[in-house]
């Protein structure tokens, strides 16, 4: 395979901003961002606009004991509209722009101050052209 096999011929920059605040025994975490894509070239001869995407999050917890943290949490997603180019039939394909709402909640499981897992449940509770968020998650944290 050579090198052009190996690229979508792009690029992504997505800056993003994140906080994580404490008070006594409740803690906020937020997280905002962008993600900005170039036009994207395949060797098919179909070139694709990804439309900008803009997300946010907010998490709200309580650390009830020592090792045991229940959070509720918010996320938020828009994306632009794209388009799908075909360069050999000279057509262009609009991609609808989607968004959507997002609930959930879960526990963060702690063992030491560097190493935890955290297990959540998300739900979509809005939002369009976009297949509903129902998901549960899982995720160990070891920090080194």
């Amino acid at each position: 395979i050579g090198t052009s096999q190996v690229s979508g011929h792009s690029w992504q920059e997505t800056p993003t901003l994140i906080t994580d605040e404490t008070y006594g025994n409740l803690g906020f975490d937020a997280t905002a961002g962008a993600s900005f894509s170039s036009e994207a070239h395949q060797n098919s001869g179909q070139d694709q606009t990804i439309g900008n995407m803009y997300f946010a999050e907010a998490t709200l917890r309580y650390q009830a004991l020592p090792w045991l943290a229940p959070f509720v949490q918010y996320n938020y997603q828009v994306n632009e509209s794209g388009n799908i180019h075909d360069v050999n039939n000279l057509t262009s394909t609009y991609v609808a722009g989607s968004h959507e709402n997002v609930v959930g909640g879960g526990v963060k499981i702690n063992f030491t101050p560097n190493r935890w897992v955290d297990l959540w449940y998300n739900k979509g509770v809005s939002g369009a052209n976009t297949v509903q968020t129902n998901a549960a998650y899982l995720r160990f944290v070891n920090i080194f």
